[in-house]
C-alpha cells in the first residue's frame, strides 16, 4: 500500500467517526491507538 493510499484510508476512517463540537473523545482515541500501533 502506498504512503497516498495509507493517508486516505486513515483520512476515510477519521472522517466516518462522528464527531459533533464537543463530542471529539472517539477520534481521539482512534489517532492514539493508531499512532501507538506504528511505534
Amino acid at each position: 500500500m502506498s504512503k497516498f493510499e495509507k493517508a486516505v484510508e486513515i483520512l476515510s476512517k477519521l472522517i466516518s467517526i462522528p464527531s459533533p463540537s464537543g463530542r471529539e473523545e472517539e477520534i481521539s482515541y482512534y489517532i492514539y491507538d493508531y499512532l501507538t500501533s506504528i511505534g
